[in-house]
């Protein structure tokens, strides 16, 4: 039984451990119906839940402030529609400009117009594109192949490609990749 006593902590852990994303995301919703109120830290975490609606729900009931990369990493993390509109207008409401919907010319992408994560085979294809002596594109601060973490998750991870301003990391030995800028990541070992 939810209500609003609940501690949202809980249910996160909880639906993270969930295996099953429709399960996830009936827990989620059934936490937005009872007026449970998540950080912006938790609504993040249960964007990896793949679980789109119950996240549509959450981020609709809401009343926390999100910074820009928490913004830009909810909407890379999912592909529904929904979810992408509602990120893109509570971060309007904030005045957050997403880097994630703007491309090296800064052409704003419409809700409609899909933004995909790059995969693997073109993260390496990037890579390729760097200096193969430095390992370094021009003015950027880190180079294919430094290992790095991830300020706002703490995971660690190595630098697979460099796309314009986007450094594509290889996370879980290589089980997940994703995009951050500069300040989203630190050298680390």
């Amino acid at each position: 039984m939810l209500n609003a006593d609940v501690n949202p902590a809980e249910i996160v852990d909880v639906a993270r451990d969930i295996l099953d994303e429709k399960a996830a995301g009936r827990l989620m919703k059934r936490a937005a119906s009872a007026g449970i109120q998540f950080t912006a830290e938790q609504i993040l975490e249960l964007s990896q839940c793949e679980a789109d609606e119950g996240l549509y729900m959450i981020l609709k009931t809401s009343s926390c402030t999100f910074s820009q990369t928490q913004l830009d990493d909810i909407y890379f993390e999912t592909g529904n529609d929904n979810v992408r509109r509602k990120v893109l207008e509570i971060a309007q409401n904030q005045g957050i400009r997403l880097q994630s919907v703007c491309d090296e010319e800064s052409e704003e992408i419409t809700p409609q117009r899909k933004h995909k994560r790059p995969g693997l085979l073109s993260a390496l294809f990037f890579g390729a594109l760097t200096d193969k002596d430095s390992g370094k594109m021009s003015g950027l601060q880190f180079s294919v192949g430094d290992h790095v973490r991830v300020r706002h998750r703490g995971q660690e991870g190595t630098i697979i490609g460099i796309h314009g301003n986007l450094y594509m990391v290889s996370l879980k030995d290589g089980a997940y990749v994703d995009s951050y800028i500069a300040l989203d990541l630190e050298k680390c070992w």
